[in-house]
């Protein structure tokens, strides 16, 4: 039977069976009657007949023959693929039934542990406190002294000062009175020269009154003491856990967060055209550093998401990373280049230029005077490699298939922690990868709710933050790749930013000028 063979979405027939089977008997092409349907277009999600192929899309990279894909997804789809699934799932979950039964003992058998050194750190602030005490005291008794001196001897200058006024007074008021005019002129202006030291030493007078000089050792005393007991308190308060103690389960330690709130912060940024911004990044101080794709320029942002400055850049610059020494580095999409910038203070200006072999997408600084970027090389096949602040390539590692010059995928990648291991968000095979610094593949993740990955970045603790592009949420995976939460972003479809090194993870708005900032709730188990 003829159907109407506009547009299909292939992705949205995986699980539908019926759709599937329904569609193995649309042979007849609605535009070109009577010719039979043969081909699936994927860059358009169209069903072709020979004649719509020859006409307008035999261009196209990825047109697959209709009915082997349709059989394909119909074999994919049968139970035997799903029952080692159910029986892993089966077995991880009467574990975890087993492993209920002795939790909360040992929960409240570390909180009570936890509770006695809470005791320590009370006893051990109280100390502090009660020597900060003791200094202040001491210094009260000082500064007490020294002030009852200085009352008697500011009361005896203001005696003698008060005489003389007294004494001015009366020689003035006899001149007024029985004087010549040229005598009450002379007199008069005797005492003005006098008045205008009287009138300096009252204003000085009322000017330092009730001031207290301290002496300047009483507060790096105090700061000394500071500093022992909270290096003191952090050797203990290293030992206690606040959250949830952890847990020893399969002889290792997992750990989980959750993301407990998502809000949208508007830049407030003077002068700019509607842009979007393509890559964040956190820099010491609180703030933050924002591409500016459309204007061209990197910004530098409070902590409160306030404009500082902006630094110009050539067109198409594309992500950030933070080097050492109050530096930053910015890829481009085109030029072959890698910008340098320097940010002192609240000033941002470019600082030198490195050449690179390729045009690059993601970059991440490495340490050690290294960055890892992502690239297509010369045979157009997705690529990252480890460079030098030369632009130099150590070593490179391939790890996609070719793709057409007019249809580059954006690839974002960031670097664990420990800077031991590449992760990379291919867009255009809608997965996450992971690879050691040799180039071997660790782990793939896959989910057919992740449309589109268009970055990824770590928390402090290696979770990983896959953000959907297209499907408009932020995938929280374990350190090994392993889901734990899917957060839907209702506002806009976002790519990632960076953290902070806390538990809050800051990312950006696409085509909305946006910091969309991630609180993180982290639990351990």
């Amino acid at each position: 039977m003829a159907k109407e063979n506009a547009t299909f979405n292939m992705e949205e027939l995986e699980h539908n069976s019926n759709a599937v089977m329904e569609l193995k008997d649309c042979v007849t092409c609605s535009k070109h009657h009577g010719e039979d349907i043969k081909y699936f277009c994927k860059d358009h999600d169209f069903m072709c007949c020979g004649v719509c192929y020859s006409e307008g899309h035999n261009t196209c990279l990825r047109v697959l023959d209709l009915q082997t894909e349709l059989s394909s997804l119909l074999y994919n789809n049968k139970p035997d693929d799903i029952f080692g699934d159910l029986k892993q799932i089966e077995i991880h979950l009467k574990k975890f039934m087993e492993l209920n039964e002795v939790i909360l003992d040992r929960i409240v058998a570390q909180i009570n542990t936890s509770t006695d050194q809470i005791r320590v750190l009370k006893k051990k602030i109280n100390d502090v406190l009660d020597e900060i005490e003791k200094v202040l005291k001491a210094e009260k008794s000082r500064i007490c002294k020294e002030e009852e001196i200085k009352k008697e001897k500011e009361n005896q200058q203001c005696s003698s000062i008060l005489s003389s006024v007294t004494r001015h007074l009366y020689i003035l008021k006899i001149a007024d009175t029985y004087g010549s005019d040229a005598q009450k002129f002379l007199t008069t202006e005797k005492v003005r020269s006098q008045l205008r030291s009287y009138i300096n030493l009252v204003r000085e007078k009322y000017e330092t009154i009730g001031t207290v000089s301290i002496k300047a050792d009483l507060l790096s005393s105090i700061q000394s003491i500071l500093s022992v007991s909270v290096s003191e308190l952090g050797k203990l308060m290293s030992t206690v856990d606040y959250i949830i103690i952890p847990i020893t389960y399969s002889q290792s330690h997992a750990q989980y967060c959750q993301v407990k709130a998502v809000s949208v912060i508007k830049l407030q940024v003077p002068a700019l055209e509607p842009t979007c911004y393509t890559d964040i990044a956190f820099f010491p101080g609180d703030r933050l550093l924002a591409v500016d794709y459309v204007n061209q320029q990197c910004i530098l942002i409070s902590s409160s998401y306030q404009f500082i400055a902006s630094c110009p850049l050539p067109p198409c610059p594309w992500n950030i990373c933070v080097l050492d020494n109050q530096e930053v580095a910015v890829s481009f999409l085109y030029g072959n280049i890698i910008h340098i910038l320097s940010v002192v203070g609240n000033v941002i200006r470019p600082a030198r230029v490195i050449p690179t072999k390729y045009n690059c997408n993601g970059i991440a600084y490495a340490g050690n005077g290294t960055m890892v970027v992502n690239w297509y090389n010369a045979t157009l096949r997705s690529e990252w490699s480890l460079i030098n602040m030369r632009g130099e390539v150590i070593h490179s590692h391939v790890y996609d298939s070719p793709c057409s010059p007019y249809n580059y995928y954006n690839r974002y990648l960031t670097l664990n922690n420990a800077k031991t291991r590449v992760i990379i968000s291919a867009d255009a095979i809608n997965s996450l990868l992971c690879f050691d610094m040799d180039g071997n593949r660790l782990f793939t993740y896959k989910a057919d709710n992740l449309v589109e990955p268009k970055g990824v970045v770590v928390d402090r603790h290696d979770n990983i933050y896959v953000i959907g592009h297209v499907s408009k949420n932020i995938h929280l995976l374990s350190p090994n790749g392993y889901i734990i939460q899917e957060v839907t972003d209702e506002m806009r479809p976002v790519i990632p930013g960076k953290t902070d090194g806390s538990f809050r993870v800051s990312m950006h708005g696409w085509m909305d000028a946006c910091i969309h900032v991630l609180s993180v709730l982290l639990f351990m188990f």
